[in-house]
């Protein structure tokens, strides 16, 4: 029996041979809706001195797909396992993992195509690789991104399906312009040419064609188009969208309410697919009534009757996410109480008892730690709102099943903990209660405050308790930096030059010798907003440190122009009171939907922060905001001191 088996697409040809696999399907090329075998080997790979390997079989439909978790056998060096395919599968991408550690093939993945009964290859193919190699599979299991794998794929479906070129337009056209930037423009204008000439377009392909028109400068042209679109489809999909559109640009809840329901009137839904479609306008209508900008227009009944129009799930979110924005707010504390209790409730019972239907790409595994964060979520926000309403001992239970979910391990869940103990217990239970997390680097500024408290009245002396305190502290800071050792980088970081906002020239050689802390952020990203107030206290703890720089690169933005960018960014600063030294991240010039920096450090997603030692190469990459300013401000101080004693 063979122990390898070359399994791929190529680019140009579909063959078995590219790359070599530890893992054999049986059969070579599965059908949809048969059963699959396979054999793994994990010889030579990350897993090979693992004992409890665990493999995950994506099956990649042209609907959302399904993710099945496949018991493996000790087979001799290697193991065995089975499944069957689903009826509609595209695409057998698999993953392999043991704990932390992963196999997928040196990042090329592995994965095999699924033909139809007839043992054909099925339309859509080629594009369930490329959505693989362009993110879809970071997103599955942690794959890197490659570009060029996508594109040569991409132009696979277009050449060997020309049937699908209508839906696969906008797809083909963005990735040629991807990889060819301003080269691409002559060949998407010949595609474009050949698609008008063959007449009898759909209002799709018409509303591709003036899109890219209008991409490419050519407003006369995309604008004819436009207006031919109408003529032929005078009840098109664009006359329902230039409707609703208004709604959208619309602020004020009221008036939102009018053009909804003129547009519900005018548009009923007749399919439950267009009841489905309106959920978007229902949450963003009660969103708009809960949260006016005049406040004096709030309307929580309005609120609450378009909230009910939503399924269960996004109900619950939605009450959960205005809840927290009261409690913040220190307003209608009742109310959000009511709704919180609701968005709790109904996430606790789904834990058990759960009425939402499983994911089609999660595991039962994945499924369930989804339901359990998601009540850990809602009943830190209810606890929250019981500590604001001074009802301590109604809010304590709910913490404490959040800290039981996130294992005690998250400094916000932490902290509301430490608030509620500390007006429910003895100082001497809160220290109990509050030192083992402290010391696993576990708690925030406000637990932090609490057991310094605690400790102060158990030891009769502020000295005596601050000296402990400083060994506690010790302790933690300790433990965060040998978990960010091991994550520690050594690679050189990417040069650039870009304007501030004082339309200075900044660039990263001239910081050598210092370590600079880069933030990639944009004004839409939430996550980014809620780190700055984080990220304010460690620019100020650094301010009197000339050898350390904080320099926020903003990226991704969506403006018209710059003027409107630049004036955006300065505001949201100015109205924070962010001492923040802000760059502008270049567009790149031939393609001005991505910009130069960002995507030369390789950036998937915001916010991400890069810590660059004195010797200008990379020492650490933090992706994301855990909520915890506290915790943020601790691991930038401890990746600072670590890349700059190294």
């Amino acid at each position: 029996m063979k122990n390898k088996l070359f399994v791929t697409v190529s680019f140009f040809c579909f063959v078995n041979v590219l790359f070599a696999q530890s893992l054999v399907f049986n059969p070579e090329e599965p059908k949809s809706g048969e059963k699959v075998s396979i054999i793994y080997d994990p010889s030579g790979t990350p897993l090979a001195d693992e004992k409890n390997i665990q493999a995950l079989a994506y099956c990649i439909n042209r609907g959302e797909g399904s993710a099945k978790e496949i018991p493996l056998k000790k087979n001799g060096k290697g193991y065995t396992g089975s499944f069957v395919t689903d009826t509609n599968t595209l695409l057998i991408s698999m993953s392999f993992s043991a704990g932390d550690k992963k196999d997928i093939n040196k990042n090329k993945g592995y994965m095999v195509a699924v033909r139809d009964k007839n043992g054909k290859l099925q339309p859509g193919t080629y594009n369930a690789y490329a959505d693989q190699y362009a993110g879809y599979g970071k997103f599955l299991y942690g794959l890197d991104e490659q570009p060029d794998y996508a594109f040569n794929y991409r132009k696979q479906e277009w050449n060997e399906f020309p049937q699908n070129r209508d839906k696969n337009m906008v797809g083909y056209l963005q990735a040629l312009y991807t990889k060819k930037k301003k080269d691409a423009e002559p060949e998407i204008l010949q595609l474009m040419s050949k698609t008008e000439a063959a007449g009898n377009l759909t209002e799709n392909q018409y509303n591709a064609l003036s899109s890219w028109y209008m991409r490419l400068k050519q407003k006369d042209k995309s604008e004819a188009l436009k207006q031919e679109m109408k003529e032929k489809f005078p009840e098109g999909n664009w006359k329902k969208n230039e409707k609703i559109s208004p709604f959208f640009a619309e602020q004020d809840p009221v008036k939102k309410e009018v053009l909804l329901n003129e547009y519900v009137q005018m548009y009923p839904p007749a399919t439950e697919a267009d009841k489905t479609g309106l959920n978007i306008y229902y949450y963003n209508l009660a969103r708009a009534f809960a949260q006016p900008k005049d406040a004096e227009k709030r309307n929580m009944e309005k609120f609450k009757f378009y909230a009910s129009k939503l399924p269960m799930s996004q109900q619950a979110s939605l009450y959960n996410n205005v809840s927290w924005e009261l409690a913040l707010k220190d307003t209608e504390l009742p109310f959000g109480k009511e709704i919180s209790s609701i968005a709790t409730n109904w996430a606790k019972k789904e834990m058990s008892a759960p009425g939402e239907k499983q994911p089609g790409m999660a595991t039962l595994a994945k499924w369930e730690e989804n339901r359990k964060s998601t009540y850990a979520m809602y009943a830190d926000t209810y606890a929250y709102i019981m500590y604001k309403l001074k009802d301590y001992k109604e809010g304590l239970p709910y913490i404490k099943d959040a800290i039981a979910i996130s294992k005690g391990k998250s400094a916000v869940y932490n902290d509301r903990y430490a608030m509620l103990l500390e007006k429910t217990a003895t100082p001497a239970e809160v220290q109990k209660e509050l030192e083992p997390l402290i010391k696993d680097a576990a708690l925030g500024s406000e637990g932090k405050a609490v057991l310094r408290r605690a400790l102060v009245n158990n030891m009769k002396s502020e000295q005596k308790a601050d000296q402990y305190f400083t060994v506690l502290t010790k302790a933690s800071e300790e433990k965060t930096k040998a978990e960010l050792i091991k994550k520690m980088l050594n690679e050189n970081a990417s040069n650039f030059t870009l304007k501030n906002m004082q339309g200075q020239d900044v660039s990263l050689a001239s910081l050598k010798g210092k370590v600079v802390v880069l933030d990639f952020w944009a004004t839409w990203c939430g996550p980014c907003i809620a780190s700055f107030p984080g990220m304010q206290k460690a620019v100020d703890k650094y301010k009197n440190n000339e050898n350390v720089v904080f320099l926020f690169i903003d990226t991704w933005e969506r403006q018209e122009t710059m003027d409107k960018r630049k004036k955006e960014v300065s505001d949201f600063i100015a109205q924070n009171k962010y001492t923040f030294n802000v760059l502008y991240d270049e567009s790149i010039k031939d393609d001005p939907d991505n910009f130069l920096v960002v995507n030369n450090y390789k950036v998937s997603g915001i916010p991400t922060k890069f810590i660059i030692g004195k010797d200008g190469k990379l020492g650490f990459k933090s992706v994301g905001f855990s909520g915890s300013d506290e915790k943020l401000v601790d691991e930038i101080s401890a990746m600072i001191d670590l890349i700059a004693s190294r």
